[in-house]
């Protein structure tokens, strides 16, 4: 059913389909035969996967940076930049100078008038276009012109133009890097050689080579001077020990003392406060040290043969018992007595030396931050003159990642790119085609107008009949003036048909005939249903209800003094306003003058009498009443009428009159008969 539908719609509106195709194939036609034929060109351009200048530089066995060597298929942008950068303005400004392009006018081209656009095939003049070929790596440039020779030049030279570009960029970039390492190795070079001065005034006013070992010297210093002192302290505690013991064993005799022997142990004070402070200092085969060494050695043994002297003339008579006894005491004083100056000399040299390492940790420190800022610059320097050393060869030997791989050959005088005749005859039938169902169906959508019966039946509304337009001829549109085998007249005849049929159940002896909106026809329709009742036998009135904009008396060629106002008023009698036409059976009642309040007659009680009184007089009275939706009038005339019928007309009326008309009616409780569609 649908595809019947979309079939009616065409049959419909078959001569917008049929004018629109050929219009546009005609169209088609001319312009393929009319248009200035066109030559295009194309290049090939290969961007390489890997980077030609990265495998040379590897081969010389030179270490590359990424950001100095770039490769053009890893960066992220892709295909589509390359594509934009094929069409930068300076490139297209050489191209333009060095081809000498013009456009139409014969001026200088503009580089936003290169690359293409749809209307350099209707307005021709040199043209670019640069595409991806087929998801490849490789660069597909256009060149289009009316000259195919130019089309072929226009490519080849933007080819290079942009492979030349392309080499110049990277040898640019180089230069430029180049440059500004060359600036920062001065600065950084400078940097390096403050902290090297920096390095040799702290080693100096230091005293210092190695903190370290010295560090390490000193606490091995420390460990053995107090490994000593605890040596000692045990020495001096077994000679007070020894002693003690001594004189407890020889209590009761009288010790020996001599000047002598005091002189001889000052002696031996000073040997050994001396002996002791080289030793700290100096090692035990040091030449000082043995020279003392063996004076201590000959000072103890003469402070011990005078001791002996003393106590042998001291104490003769002493028992060979205590002469063992008085030398180990003898040994035990010279020990202690070395012993207690040892301890003051090692306490002293501890603390030096303690107060030495004491003093490190800030040599440190100030040696750290030398040693970070000699590092840092030293290894800047150092990166600096790789860079510096890469960026030289790599400048030398610039390669692009693009080249020439197909070269643009001038096309054959009949290889047309634009138009293509039997393409644009074949096209230009499949869009006229679709160009006049699209307009078809277009139209149709747009267009809200009632047109069919169809159209009518989908508001509930029973269609009565169409009138097709009249032949309009000298005087007034009546069916009388018809041959009754006319459509027209068979067209009124069958409307009053239906109107029979629907009403068997219901018959009515006066009829309302209304319009939805003015000039639909309502006043014609009136006026020749009225004309073929009468030609039936039928005594008919037609009655003018509409007592705004009367018509009825215009059609009949009757006068307007009198008529339905006066009977509403009361100032006239029946016989009087009802005027014969001349149409046998037909009798008329014009409005008569016009009133400032028709809407007051309309729904007066003196309304229900008129119309009772010509009910007896007439078979059928029919009224024809001001548009529905202008006034109101139809709708109040309806409280004393029998039925009514709808004229709509064919283009005019439109979907939402017929809408707004069924609202109104539902909500005044009114059913029509049905709806005519006027001048179909």
């Amino acid at each position: 059913m649908e595809i019947r539908k979309y079939f009616e719609i065409i049959w419909k509106r078959k001569w917008v389909l049929i004018s629109s195709f050929c219009i546009i194939v005609i169209l088609v036609v001319i312009a393929t035969n009319v248009l200035t034929p066109i030559y295009e060109a194309k290049t090939k351009v290969l961007i390489e996967q890997s980077s030609a200048l990265s495998a040379i530089m590897s081969s010389l066995n030179v270490p590359t940076n990424p950001l100095l060597t770039p490769n053009l298929t890893n960066i992220a942008y892709g295909y589509d930049t390359e594509i934009t950068l094929v069409k930068i303005s300076p490139i297209l400004q050489k191209l333009i100078a060095n081809l000498n392009l013009k456009d139409r006018k014969g001026e200088t081209l503009k580089p936003e008038k290169v690359p293409f656009s749809i209307t350099r095939l209707i307005l021709p003049q040199p043209y670019i276009a640069v595409d991806q070929y087929l998801s490849s790596n490789i660069l597909e440039i256009t060149g289009g012109s009316t000259n195919p020779a130019e089309a072929a030049k226009i490519s080849n030279e933007l080819a290079k133009l942009y492979i030349d570009n392309t080499v110049g960029e990277v040898k640019k970039s180089f230069r430029a890097a180049r440059l500004f390492i060359e600036n920062q190795m001065e600065d950084v070079k400078k940097k390096y050689f403050k902290s090297l001065l920096e390095r040799k005034n702290f080693m100096t006013e230091e005293s210092t080579v190695d903190l370290t070992r010295e560090i390490s010297e000193l606490l091995d210093t420390i460990t053995k001077l107090k490994q000593g002192y605890n040596d000692n302290e045990a020495t001096i505690a077994q000679a007070e020990e020894s002693i003690s013991l001594i004189e407890k064993q020889i209590a009761g005799k009288e010790h020996i003392s001599s000047n002598l022997i005091n002189t001889m142990e000052s002696k031996l004070n000073d040997l050994l406060i001396n002996i002791s402070g080289k030793k700290i200092e100096l090692t035990e085969k040091h030449p000082d040290i043995v020279i003392l060494n063996k004076q201590i050695d000959t000072i103890k043994k003469q402070l011990e043969e005078k001791m002996e002297i003393a106590f042998s003339e001291k104490a003769v008579s002493m028992a060979p018992v205590y002469e063992e006894l008085i030398r180990n005491l003898k040994d035990a004083y010279i020990n202690k007595k070395t012993g207690e100056i040892k301890r003051e000399l090692l306490k002293q040299f501890i603390d030096k030396y303690q107060d030495e390492l004491m003093k490190i940790p800030p040599k440190i420190m100030r040696s750290s931050a030398i040693d970070v800022s000699l590092n840092a610059n030293q290894d800047t320097y150092k990166n600096l003159l790789t860079s510096l050393n890469q960026l030289g060869v790599a400048e030398s030997i610039t390669l692009a990642n693009i080249r020439l791989v197909e070269p643009a050959v001038e096309p054959e005088s009949d290889a047309l790119y634009f138009p293509k005749k039997n393409l644009s005859y074949v096209l230009g039938i499949f869009l006229s085609l679709f160009c006049g169902l699209f307009l078809t169906f277009f139209i149709e959508y747009i267009d809200n107008k009632i047109r069919s019966p169809e159209d009518i039946k989908q508001y509930g509304f029973t269609f009565l009949g169409s009138i097709p337009k009249f032949k309009w001829f000298k005087g007034k549109p009546m069916v009388s003036k018809l041959n009754p085998n006319d459509p027209i007249y068979e067209a009124y005849r069958k409307i009053l048909t239906n109107i029979d049929f629907v009403t068997l159940d219901k018959p009515y002896n006066n009829l309302l005939v209304s319009g939805i909106n003015p000039k639909e026809g309502s006043s014609t329709t009136a006026m020749n249903l009225g004309i073929i009742l009468a030609s039936e036998g039928k005594k008919v009135l037609l009655v003018d209800a509409d007592l705004r904009k009367p018509n009825l008396h215009r059609l009949f060629g009757l006068p307007n003094t009198k008529g339905f106002i006066d009977l509403l008023f009361g100032n006239a009698e029946m016989e009087k306003v009802i005027q014969p036409s001349k149409i046998d059976g037909l009798s008329i009642i014009p409005t008569g003058p016009a009133t400032p309040d028709p809407g007051l007659l309309i729904k007066s009680n003196k309304m229900r009498e008129v119309i009772r009184g010509l009910k007896g007089k007439f078979d059928i009275i029919l009224f024809r009443s001001a548009p529905l939706l202008i006034r109101n009038d139809a709708v109040l005339l309806m409280r004393n009428l029998d039925a009514m019928i709808i004229v709509s007309r064919n283009g005019v009326t439109n979907h939402p009159s017929i809408a707004r008309t069924d609202e109104l009616l539902k909500n005044s409780k009114i059913t029509p008969i049905g709806i005519i569609l006027n001048r179909v």
